[in-house]
C-alpha cells in the first residue's frame, strides 16, 4: 500500500471534490416546511438532508449543508433574518439543530441535545430564543439563546404523562410562553428566565379528543386554532397576552363552513381527510386559510349564525332549537394535486403561496383562484433513471413512477410530464435523433415509446411548439392513407385491417391480407 502511494504521488494524480450547482427535488410531506422571505423573492424549503434558498425570478439557488439526516421541520424567524431547522436520525443517535443566517447564507449556530427526532422548532416573537421540542422518543424542549449562541437550559417530559405532541408555536406577545400540541394533547410551556429552568402544564379538553395537524395563534394572543384529522377546527381560548395568564380552555368547534345551494342536503360539512395546514392574515380579521388532506384549498369567514340542533326533552320529544355557533363561510377555493402541508399567502403581492405532498409549489392569485401558477414541482417517489439525450446536455429525463419527465438542466424547471398510470418506468433513454424517448417499465415486457417531435432544440434552447403540428400532420397522413386504401380496395381484394394506437402519441395502422401472411404499417 505505501508503495501504491508512492506511485500517485510521483504521477501528480490528485482527486478533486465535486461541487453541487444545482439540487431539484422537495421534500413536501414536511408540515410548514415552505417558507416564503418577507422580500417576496427567496423561498426556502427542505430538501433530503439540505436546506433550499432559491430566488422565484431567476431560479437560482443556495445550498446549506449542516445536517446529517433527512430534515423533518424549517421555521423563519418573524423578521425572516434567521432560519432554524432539525433533522431525524437512526435510533440511539443525536439529532441536530441548526439555526442559519440568511443574509449571509451560513451556519449561524447548532446543538445537538436531542435524540432521534427533532419534532418542531420555533422562535420568539423578538427573536432573543429558539425553542426546539423533540419526538416521540426524546420528548424534550430546548430553549437556545440567540445572542449568546448557546443552549440555555432543557426539560424532558416523563414517559407517564399522556400524550404525544408533534407541534410547537411560540406566542405573539410573549417570549417565555411555548405551546406544544399533538394527539389528544395540549401543553403550555413557560420559561423562567430569572430562575434559568422550563416548567410546563397540560391543558384540560374534557371529552374532546383530537389529533392536531397544524396550530396557529392570532395575533393578539387570544385563541388559538387547531386543525385537526377529523375535519373540523378547534378554538381554544388562550389570554396569554399579560402576565397574569389563566388557564386555557376550549372554546368552540369552528369546523362546519356553510352549505351553499349547489351542495345536496346529505353532502358532508366537514372538511375532507383532515385539516392540514392553516394560516392567520394579519389585515383580514376572522378570515382563514385552510388546506386538506384532499387537496383543497379555502379561504372562509367565520360567522356565528344560529343553528339548528336537535333538543330532546324529559317525555322523548325530540325538536329544533336554533343555538349560536361558529361556521365557516368559503369564500373562494381550489383543488390541487396531494395533501396541503403548507399555505403561506403574501397578501402585498397579492399571492398565495401552496405547497403539496405531492413536492409541489403553486401560487394562486389572492383574488382569483381559477388559475393558478406551478411555481416548482419534482418528483415525489424515488427516481429509478435518468438519461441525457445525444450530443446535447440542455435537457435530461427521468425516469419513476406513475411519471416520465423531462427537465431543463439550465434553471431545472420542469418542461414535459409524461403520465404512465400505474405503472413503475425503471429506465429511460433517448432516440438518436432525440425526437423520441423510450421507457421501460417494471415487469419488463411493455415499452412505450413518447414521440418528441413537437420539441425543438435551437442554440441550446428548447421551445415547445404543442400539439397543433402533431395534429395537422396526423390528418394529412390519414387523408393519404385514406386515398391508398381505395387504391388499394379497387384491385377486387379482400383486406382486413386494423387501427390500433402503441402510445398516446404515436399512431400505428397495419393492413392484413388474408390471402398472404403479410402486413404494411403506415
Amino acid at each position: 500500500m505505501p508503495e501504491a502511494d508512492d506511485d500517485l504521488e510521483a504521477s501528480g494524480d490528485s482527486t478533486q471534490p465535486l461541487i453541487m450547482t444545482r439540487a431539484i427535488g422537495f421534500n413536501g410531506s414536511v408540515h410548514e416546511g415552505l417558507k416564503v422571505h418577507k422580500d417576496g423573492i427567496h423561498i426556502i424549503y427542505p430538501m433530503g438532508s439540505a436546506l433550499i434558498v432559491g430566488n422565484i425570478k431567476t431560479h437560482k439557488q443556495v445550498i446549506l449543508s449542516g445536517h446529517s439526516n433527512t430534515i423533518t421541520c424549517v421555521e423563519m424567524s418573524p423578521t425572516g433574518r434567521f432560519l432554524a431547522s432539525g433533522q431525524a436520525n437512526h435510533m440511539g443517535f443525536k439529532a441536530n439543530v441548526c439555526i442559519w443566517d440568511f443574509d449571509k447564507r451560513a451556519l449561524y449556530g447548532r446543538h445537538a441535545l436531542h435524540k432521534v427526532k427533532v419534532e418542531a422548532v420555533t422562535f420568539s416573537h423578538n427573536e432573543k430564543y429558539c425553542c426546539s421540542m423533540g419526538g416521540q422518543d426524546d420528548g424534550s424542549v430546548v430553549i437556545y439563546d440567540m445572542a449568546a449562541q448557546r443552549p440555555l437550559c432543557g426539560l424532558q417530559v416523563p414517559r407517564t404523562v399522556q400524550g404525544v405532541t408533534t407541534k410547537f408555536v411560540a406566542l405573539n406577545t410573549r417570549d417565555d410562553i411555548f405551546l406544544a400540541l399533538g394527539d389528544g394533547v395540549i401543553r403550555v410551556w413557560e420559561f423562567k428566565a430569572e430562575e434559568n429552568r422550563l416548567a410546563y402544564r397540560n391543558c384540560c379538553l374534557g371529552l374532546i379528543r383530537r389529533q392536531i395537524e397544524c396550530v396557529k395563534v392570532d395575533h393578539e394572543d387570544r385563541f388559538i386554532y387547531c386543525g385537526s384529522r377529523s375535519g373540523d377546527i378547534t378554538q381554544v381560548e388562550l389570554d396569554y397576552n399579560e402576565v397574569g395568564s389563566v388557564e386555557p380552555r376550549i372554546v368552540d368547534s369552528v369546523g362546519r363552513y356553510l352549505k351553499t345551494e349547489t351542495q345536496q342536503q346529505n353532502e358532508s360539512c366537514w372538511f375532507g381527510h383532515g385539516v392540514t395546514a392553516i394560516f392567520l392574515p394579519k389585515n383580514k380579521s376572522h378570515t382563514i386559510f385552510i388546506g386538506t388532506g384532499s387537496g383543497w384549498v379555502y379561504e372562509v369567514q367565520v360567522k356565528r349564525v344560529p343553528v339548528k340542533n336537535p333538543v330532546r326533552s324529559r317525555h322523548g320529544v325530540t325538536r329544533t332549537e336554533p343555538r349560536p355557533q361558529n361556521v365557516m363561510d368559503p369564500i373562494r377555493k381550489a383543488q390541487l394535486f396531494g395533501e396541503i402541508t403548507t399555505i403561506f399567502p403574501v397578501l402585498e403581492k397579492k399571492a398565495v403561496y401552496v405547497a403539496t405532498s405531492a413536492s409541489s409549489i403553486h401560487r394562486l392569485n389572492s383574488d382569483n383562484w381559477a388559475h393558478y401558477e406551478l411555481i416548482f414541482t419534482t418528483n415525489h417517489n424515488a427516481v429509478l433513471g435518468v438519461n441525457f439525450p445525444n450530443d446535447f446536455s440542455g435537457v435530461f429525463a427521468t425516469a419513476g413512477q406513475d411519471y416520465v419527465r423531462l427537465w431543463s438542466a439550465v434553471d431545472g424547471r420542469e418542461m414535459l410530464r409524461l403520465n404512465v398510470a400505474n405503472t413503475t418506468c425503471t429506465v429511460v433513454d433517448f432516440m438518436k435523433d432525440g425526437h423520441s424517448i423510450l421507457s421501460g417499465v417494471f415487469d419488463v415486457e411493455v415499452y412505450s415509446e413518447w414521440s418528441l417531435s413537437f420539441i425543438s432544440w435551437r442554440l441550446g434552447t428548447h421551445v415547445l411548439v404543442g400539439m397543433i403540428q402533431w395534429f395537422i400532420e396526423f390528418i394529412i397522413e390519414f387523408i393519404e392513407f385514406i386515398i391508398e386504401f381505395i387504391e388499394f380496395t379497387s384491385r377486387e381484394l379482400e383486406v382486413r385491417w386494423y387501427v390500433e394506437f402503441a402510445a398516446p402519441l404515436n399512431g400505428i395502422i397495419a393492413l392484413f391480407m388474408p390471402s398472404e401472411n403479410e402486413a404494411w404499417t403506415l
